[in-house]
């Protein structure tokens, strides 16, 4: 008894965050799938161990002796209630939550209730038969997202509610994928963020993408987020003619891409080979400044206002450096200012100095932006180095332009405002280097695989099933080798299975894998995950364990039983004989 209430209060108490969202949270895994956070979900498993465990040792201290007082039932009894009500008091709080959290920074509640509108709308997707992805958009800035209904934390429970795969950028924070996913899911929100309309669909057909999950309740002006507001998004998706609004529920648009692409499709050899599809950076931006050389000094020195504020202050080279003196102590902020060196909006620039200090105030560093007319637009912000005097040190940063008519930016170094450190307040820098680089989808080839899966193709697919997600059946006629295409990034884990012959995956591009074949006929392909084969052998050897030592254990207990009752016959009949 003690035992089945440990295992309800555990399931209550010990539960992941989402108990604050009041969902019923026990998740069906087709398939049996591996745990990707065995921390937090076997803890869910352990949980029938640790209520046998609770129970065991509460029954042992309801036994207890204390000096040579005997347990009765009535301390028994008592000391199971007091148990029982511990875990009562202690679970109580985190199924009522009675606790409010809410501050000023962070204006929300830790106890709230999804709307109707969103199962509403996740039921509506789950219904549709397609086998297809789910883009959600507008695209995170940060792991945690703030909604306008009150709840500020992970969208882990969007794979809750939503059944089919989803596609989102909050992957990108809170877990460890590898580049080809990042690049991929990074370069497909900066074609949104950035309007490439060509670019986005081109991530549509290759990631088989046909829903647009559009949150409008997302709290997007939040102060320090940066988050595309639900007009923004409206503006972008309505006007691609290939993309129309499917459903609304409350403050969710579903958006439905009308020419989606297959999840699997047969490819060429030849048309592979021709194809050049992946992400490409383009340096568009590369400057140095060593300070060894006049140049080097007299493009600061011309961008830096000498004596600012009404102080004595000067910019000079020492020994291959850039030295900035500071004589006595105004209000104001003194600043080195760079050469204003050409930006773009799309671009993302890596800047890195070396600074060392001798008494230096607060020293810090910023970017400022400016349009065509060199008039400035904002000054942000970026990095802080340090205080008083302290060795050189490096920093490394990256810097997007906020402002899309920037067309210049322009590093400066902060220090010195109403310094109170001892005089002359020194900075050096060093090693000053800005490298700008743009990335675009190379979408080479493009056009020659899609439109080749209905022509003159070397195999068609007569049928496939996605059995559960690590399993994969596909029935196909082949004439000639050919490769069978999946738009998932599949590892070396995954094998397909022809005929008693296991081949490997190759990545073809992006988060696109294929499994070249050179068998023909009618083949019956199974693709599986190999390690879920592990997991399942695993199980039935733990399973079988787990029954052998509870029968073993139940029979020595029996026999023991019975041993102890027969001594005690045996006594009784002594002691009735003497």
């Amino acid at each position: 008894m003690l035992a089945i209430l440990a295992l309800i209060f555990l399931a209550k108490g010990l539960h992941e965050p989402f108990s604050q969202l009041n969902l019923l949270l026990y998740e069906y895994i087709p398939g049996m799938t591996m745990f990707r956070e065995p921390t937090s979900k076997f803890t869910m498993a352990l949980m029938p161990f640790l209520a046998l465990l609770i129970g065991y040792a509460v029954d042992r201290i309801a036994n207890v002796k204390i000096y040579k007082a005997k347990r009765t039932n009535l301390t028994r009894i008592l000391v199971a209630t007091f148990f029982i009500i511990a875990f009562i008091i202690t679970a109580y709080p985190l199924m009522t939550n009675p606790i409010e959290t809410k501050t000023q920074q962070l204006p929300f509640s830790s106890y709230v209730k999804i709307p109707d509108y969103w199962y509403q709308a996740t039921e509506w997707l789950n219904g549709q038969s397609c086998d297809c992805k789910i883009l959600i958009t507008p695209p995170d800035d940060f792991y945690q997202m703030p909604y306008t209904w009150g709840y500020y934390g992970t969208d882990d429970f969007l794979e809750r509610l939503i059944q089919k795969p989803i596609i989102s950028n909050y992957y990108i924070y809170s877990y460890k994928t590898n580049l080809d996913i990042t690049l991929t899911l990074q370069q497909l929100y900066s074609s949104i963020k950035y309007n490439r309309t060509t670019e986005f669909r081109a991530f549509l057909d290759l990631l088989n993408i046909k829903y647009i999950f559009q949150r409008n309740d997302v709290y997007y002006n939040f102060t320090g987020r940066n988050i595309i507001s639900p007009d923004e998004m409206q503006i972008f998706l309505t006007q691609q003619p290939y993309i129309q609004l499917a459903q609304t529920f409350g403050q969710l648009d579903i958006y439905e891409y009308t020419e989606p692409k297959p999840y699997t499709y047969i490819l060429n050899p030849e048309t592979s080979q021709q194809t050049a599809i992946k992400i490409e950076n383009i340096t568009t931006l590369e400057r140095t400044w060593t300070f060894t050389s006049f140049t080097d000094i007299q493009e600061w020195q011309n961008a830096t206002r000498p004596n600012q504020w009404q102080t004595n202050y000067t910019l000079t080279q020492e020994n291959t450096t850039l030295k900035a003196e500071l004589w006595n102590s105004t209000w104001g902020w003194k600043t080195i200012k760079s050469p204003l060196l050409p930006a773009q909006y799309e671009n993302t620039y890596q800047i890195q100095a070396d600074i060392k200090g001798q008494n230096a105030h607060k020293v810090h560093i910023k970017i400022a932006e400016y349009n065509q007319n060199k008039s400035i637009l904002t000054v942000t912000y970026t990095k802080y180095i340090n205080d008083g005097t302290f060795n050189w040190t490096q920093t490394i940063f990256n810097y997007e332009p906020k402002n899309k008519t920037t067309e210049y930016l322009q590093i400066q170094v902060w220090h010195g405002h109403e310094t109170d450190k001892p005089f002359p307040n020194i900075v050096w820098l060093d090693n000053v280097k800005i490298h700008g680089q743009t990335t675009i989808l190379n979408t080479t080839g493009l056009d020659l695989i899609f439109p080749n899966t209905t022509q003159n193709q070397p195999a068609t697919i007569i049928s496939y099933e996605k059995t559960n997600p690590t399993k994969i059946t596909a029935t196909i006629n082949a004439t000639q080798p050919f490769i069978l295409a999946i738009s998932e990034a599949l590892d070396q884990s995954w094998t397909a299975n022809i005929n008693g012959k296991q081949i490997k995956p190759t990545t073809l591009y992006l988060c696109t894998t294929g499994f070249h074949i050179n068998q023909t006929g009618i083949l019956e392909v199974t693709i599986e995950y190999e390690p879920q084969k592990w997991f399942f052998y695993a199980s039935i050897i733990s399973l079988s364990t787990f029954l052998t030592c509870t029968a073993y254990l139940a029979y020595t207990h029996t026999k023991t039983r019975k041993t102890l009752h027969k001594l005690k016959q045996k006594l009784t009949s002594l002691l009735a004989v003497y």
